[in-house]
Parts: C-alpha cells; structure tokens; sequence
C-alpha cells in the first residue's frame, strides 16, 4: 500500500491540487490506525480484566480447598484423639 502511494507521489509537482487530497489522505490513515490502536487497547483491558477474574476465582478456590483440608484433618485429629482416649479407658479397666 505505501509502495504505491509512493510512486502516484513522485510524478507530481509541488503545489498541486491533489497535494490536499494526499494530506487528507494520511489524515485518514492516521486516524484509522489510532482507531486501530484504540480497538486494540480495548481488548488488551478486556482480557486482562477477565484473566484478573480468573486468577480470583482460582484464588478463592485453593482457599475453599484449603478450608475444607484443615476441617477435614480436625475432624481426623479429634477421631485419633476420641480413640486414644477409649484405648486407654480400656486398659485402665483392665488393670
């Protein structure tokens, strides 16, 4: 695309009506890449903000995990607890 704008630039001489039209031209570029680049800003913001979600939900369920692991090893701890205690109320009254 630039190589032939270029060129369709080079046989014209300096001052030329259509000088106006190439200027507004490279506006138009201008502005459709900014456009472009805006586009593209948007949706960077958009998948970081769900990556940011993701990462939270991912949090909060390593922290569900986590809960439940330590309540299920108090509940493991208090059995081994419940059956020392039984163990040893046995051997006392058998003594």
């Amino acid at each position: 695309r630039q190589g032939s704008q270029g060129s369709a630039k080079m046989g014209r001489s300096l001052g030329s009506p259509l000088d106006g039209h190439a200027a507004l031209k490279d506006l138009g570029r201008i502005v459709s890449e900014m456009s472009n680049m805006k586009a593209m800003m948007r949706e960077m913001a958009r998948s970081a903000r769900l990556k940011q979600q993701e990462d939270i939900i991912a949090r909060n369920q390593r922290a569900r995990e986590q809960v439940k692991h330590e309540f299920v090893m108090r509940n493991v701890a208090k059995q081994i607890d419940e059956q020392r205690e039984y163990l040893a109320s046995q051997a006392s009254k058998r003594h």
